[in-house]
């Protein structure tokens, strides 16, 4: 299930950037000059993290496997 598409763009009318809980399909959305970012769920040994790429571009997001 993914989230409602309405929903999404009301929510980027007020913000750059959206950043919400998993859906299973975690992932870096472009809407335009806006982002919407994807988490994702957290497994036995491994979860999706939020990487803030660069301090010169706060904008510069990448997802990460992080296993631990």
């Amino acid at each position: 299930m993914d989230v409602n598409q309405l929903a999404v763009k009301v929510a980027l009318e007020h913000v750059d950037v959206l950043i919400h809980g998993h859906t299973h399909r975690p992932a870096i959305h472009q809407f335009q000059n806006k982002k919407r970012i994807v988490l994702g769920d957290w497994r036995e040994h491994e979860a999706k993290i939020l990487i803030i790429a660069s301090k010169k571009d706060p904008q510069d997001f990448k997802l990460k496997t992080w296993s631990y």
